[in-house]
C-alpha cells in the first residue's frame, strides 16, 4: 500500500467517527479524533512506511524524507480539510 492510500483510507474512520459522535451528541470529541489523526500523521505512519523501504545498502535519504514530509503536509492537510468540510456540512444539515 502506498502512503497516499493510507492518507485517504484514514478519511473513512474519521468521517465515520464524526457521524457517530454527532449521533450520540458528543460534538466536542471531534477535536480529540482530529488530534489523534494529526499525531498519527506526524509520528507513527511515516515511521511505518519508512521502515518498509529497502535500506539494505547505502542510499540517500530522499525517499524517506519525501514520505515524512508527505504525511506532514498532505496527510494533515487532508485530515484538517475533511474536518472543516464535515463541520460545514453538519452545520448546514442542522440548519435544514
Amino acid at each position: 500500500m502506498a502512503p497516499i492510500h493510507a492518507m485517504f483510507l484514514l478519511l473513512i474512520p474519521q468521517i465515520g467517527l464524526y457521524i457517530l459522535l454527532d449521533k450520540y451528541n458528543l460534538k466536542d470529541w471531534k477535536f480529540l479524533v482530529l488530534g489523534i489523526l494529526i499525531i498519527l500523521n506526524f509520528s507513527l505512519l511515516p515511521r511505518y512506511f519508512v521502515s518498509q523501504l529497502q535500506l539494505d545498502h547505502v542510499r540517500c535519504g530522499m525517499p524517506a524524507s519525501a514520505i515524512v514530509i508527505g504525511f506532514w503536509f498532505f496527510g494533515n492537510g487532508i485530515t484538517i480539510l475533511a474536518h472543516c468540510l464535515y463541520a460545514v456540512w453538519a452545520k448546514k444539515k442542522r440548519a435544514v
